[in-house]
């Protein structure tokens, strides 16, 4: 199934969507394949197909002793061209209940999602 009204083509300006988390290190094999699930469900839902990134750890950070930080990376999906967001954050939401993946998630974390529009930086100035 696909929404196109949720992809890029409207008059408006279409926004990026960022979503990082931090994911528990002994579940590291396991949340790869469930974020690729995640992000393919997403992509049939929506037509927007997303990327992964890692987090680059500064040295200080990895020998932090901040039980939540210590040993647990932060991984980022990012998703361009979205003009429909609550849509978006809507099949995001039953995308992510299909991969139950708060088990991967460090305890007393959450997954933190953040819209991000293009700027014109000549009309900024």
């Amino acid at each position: 199934m696909n929404f196109p009204e949720l992809a890029r083509g409207s008059e408006r300006r279409a926004a990026t969507c960022h979503v990082y988390y931090r994911v528990r290190t002994e579940r590291l094999p396991h949340a790869g394949k469930a974020v690729a699930e995640l992000m393919n469900d997403l992509h049939a839902r929506t037509g927007i197909r997303g990327s992964l990134s890692r987090r680059i750890e500064r040295a200080q950070e990895r020998t932090s002793s901040d039980s939540v930080a210590h040993g647990a990376p932060t991984w980022m999906e990012t998703y361009a061209g979205i003009d429909d967001r609550a849509g978006f954050e809507r099949h995001m939401e039953a995308a992510m209940q299909n991969a139950a993946f708060v088990q991967f998630l460090p305890d007393g974390t959450n997954r933190t999602l953040e819209w991000f529009e293009p700027l014109d930086v000549k009309a900024a100035a």
